[in-house]
């Protein structure tokens, strides 16, 4: 929904004078690896999955913490806005790297294994969730369940031999792989945090680019973020009906529940302003340039 439309918008603006050719299914390194990639070179552009590279760009996992937004939408036009102006100075460019484009994923929400509701929060006191990240980590410990680091791929195979009772998961990831075969339920309004993926170009490439080949491709960044960030909500809407076709039960969280969740999950925002903040003394502020970035869009904040 992202790379494939990118390339045909550079296509079309640039006449096809400014070819790119794609490198698929990790032949130029894992996921976790994207950042370094494009640092060295090795690829002139790369799709980074933020909590891959947490500890490389700690201020941008400020856009992942849980309860900030509903409206995936109007996240990514705040996510989008702060990355071009407080972390590519603070952040991207230090790092030797310029963002194309920005997008974010919707809410996280637990897909469960064993059981079909939750009536309090006690009933996830010690179960083992994939979590993605390390918020995805703090986020599970908040909730009294293990946060274990499991790659998605390998997902399926946790969750059928019961090494986790769950996962933090998107419906859509959750359709793909086939997860309804071995899960029992998937919440539809927790706030569990979100996962960001930035489309980084090497700033030595960048450089050496003529005025108009970077207008193609800050263009063609603009256009594919902002059609992918519309589709996400059909996507979501389409898998929450293939997983319940497939016999999940689809879980709309109480309000007691959700208070529950509300007052643990603030203590994931203080631990990772004290954790971030020590490193970076801007931490602080740019979760409140975020917020206020949501805020003016129409969001949560």
């Amino acid at each position: 929904m992202a790379i494939h439309p990118f390339m045909a918008h550079v296509a079309e603006l640039s006449g096809g004078g400014l070819p790119l050719r794609e490198y698929p299914a990790s032949q130029l390194g894992k996921p976790a690896s994207m950042i370094d990639v494009v640092q060295r070179g090795l690829a002139d552009i790369a799709l980074v999955g933020v909590a891959y590279a947490a500890w490389r760009m700690p201020l941008t996992t400020a856009v992942e913490l849980p309860g900030l937004f509903d409206d995936v939408v109007v996240a990514h036009a705040a996510f989008d806005a702060l990355a071009r102006d407080e972390l590519l100075e603070r952040e991207y460019l230090p790092s030797g790297v310029r963002p194309l484009f920005v997008t974010l994923m919707p809410q996280y929400q637990l897909l469960l294994k064993g059981r079909q509701a939750i009536s309090d929060i006690s009933d996830l006191r010690g179960l083992k969730f994939r979590a993605p990240g390390d918020t995805g980590v703090r986020v599970c410990r908040a909730l009294g369940a293990i946060g274990v680091q499991v790659d998605q791929a390998d997902l399926y195979i946790a969750l059928e031999r019961g090494t986790v009772d769950g996962a933090l998961q998107t419906s859509a990831n959750s359709a793909a792989y086939s997860l309804h075969e071995v899960a029992d339920a998937l919440t539809l309004n927790a706030r569990l945090g979100t996962v960001a993926f930035v489309l980084f170009i090497n700033t030595q490439t960048w450089d050496g680019l003529d005025t108009a080949s970077r207008g193609v491709l800050e263009e063609a960044g603009r256009r594919a973020s902002f059609t992918m960030i519309r589709r996400i909500a059909d996507v979501i809407e389409r898998d929450n009906r293939r997983l319940q076709d497939g016999g999940v039960q689809l879980v709309t969280l109480s309000d007691q529940v959700l208070r529950q969740f509300s007052e643990r999950l603030s203590l994931v925002e203080d631990q990772w302003i004290a954790q971030v903040g020590a490193r970076h003394g801007d931490a602080g502020l740019v979760l409140d340039r975020f917020k206020a970035r949501l805020a003016q869009a129409g969001g949560v904040g």
